[in-house]
């Protein structure tokens, strides 16, 4: 999970043809109190990505290159693989979750799921997100429930779908965010439902924010503070958070969800997933449950049956 550094941010969300240079965003990111909703009436961005060959690096059977893209108004780093051969390969964007941005650098969570995916003949983009690794910093500082995670995570999609990378099939592209880039994902999958063809959530955190705020900050804290000092409480402004959660928009979600979940996950809760699959199922939303016996908050140690299910997933969604 995103940790240490930017509890605020961790707490709310427990994420041969040159391709085209990322266009400038017309106007800089918003600082106010932002919902879901907001996100849904904006005009969509059409981002490029731009690959630093610089940075690329041989693996085995794929390259590695750090690539950067515009959201609004911010530059988001991230690592992009690709494998070898011409493809056309699916792309599937990876979302972290919380992690220390002191030690975090580009590509370095979910290496095991990034390269389980490249060498199974798909191109990976796992961006930064802002304020983690080399992107721009968060001007909400973390405060913003995260709808600016959720416009990166967005944007990741669009820029890849833009970037004219000639190996990559820019119809199939899917989604994996991993604990509380879980619920970045979920969000960004009912937000731009046109964006991703099939989104996986591998131990997310509820789709509801106020849920995780609540259980992850003290209501003493300066974190809750901090948070409520912008958007206020649940139980001073119900309909606000409303328009901050997932759920509420379930029916907008077009691409199949896969929840996979470990009934040893210590960070996040199973009524958390009960209640996700609840509220895609009454919004008649595609949703599969996949419950891990015995895993933790990565699924160890059932992890690699359970991504064999993931993977599957991912692909017969995509048709491939």
């Amino acid at each position: 999970m995103r940790a240490a550094g930017l509890v605020i941010a961790a707490v709310l969300l427990l994420a041969g043809c040159a391709p085209a240079s990322p266009e400038p965003s017309p106007t800089p990111t918003p600082t106010g109190p932002r919902t879901l909703a907001d996100l849904i009436a904006a005009v969509p961005e059409t981002p490029g990505l731009a690959l630093d060959e610089s940075t690329r690096a041989p693996g085995d059977g794929f390259s590695t290159v750090v690539a950067s893209y515009p959201s609004e108004g911010l530059t988001i780093t991230g690592l992009l693989y690709e494998p070898a051969g011409a493809g056309p390969f699916p792309a599937i964007v990876v979302v972290h979750g919380s992690v220390d941005p002191y030690t975090f650098t580009t590509g370095s969570d979910l290496v095991r799921e990034q390269e389980a995916l490249v060498t199974t003949g798909h191109i990976v983009f796992a961006p930064d997100l802002r304020g983690y690794g080399s992107a721009d910093a968060d001007p909400a500082a973390g405060t913003d429930a995260g709808v600016g995670a959720t416009a990166d995570v967005i944007n990741a999609g669009r820029a890849l779908r833009l970037s004219g990378i000639p190996s990559l099939d820019p119809a199939r592209i899917g989604l994996l965010g991993h604990s509380l880039g879980g619920g970045d994902s979920l969000a960004a999958m009912v937000v731009a439902p046109e964006v991703f063809g099939a989104v996986v959530a591998m131990s997310p955190v509820s789709s509801r924010p106020w849920w995780v705020l609540d259980h992850y900050a003290p209501r003493d804290s300066d974190e809750f503070a901090a948070v409520v000092a912008v958007h206020g409480s649940y139980e001073d402004n119900p309909a606000h958070w409303d328009q901050l959660a997932s759920s509420t928009f379930a029916a907008r979600a077009t691409a199949p969800l896969l929840i996979a979940y470990g009934t040893a996950d210590d960070p996040v809760y199973a009524t958390w997933q009960e209640h996700t699959v609840a509220d895609w199922q009454a919004a008649g939303a595609p949703v599969e449950l996949l419950t891990v016996e015995g895993g933790n908050h990565r699924l160890d140690p059932g992890w690699e049956s359970a991504w064999a299910r993931m993977l599957a997933f991912l692909d017969d969604s995509l048709g491939r």
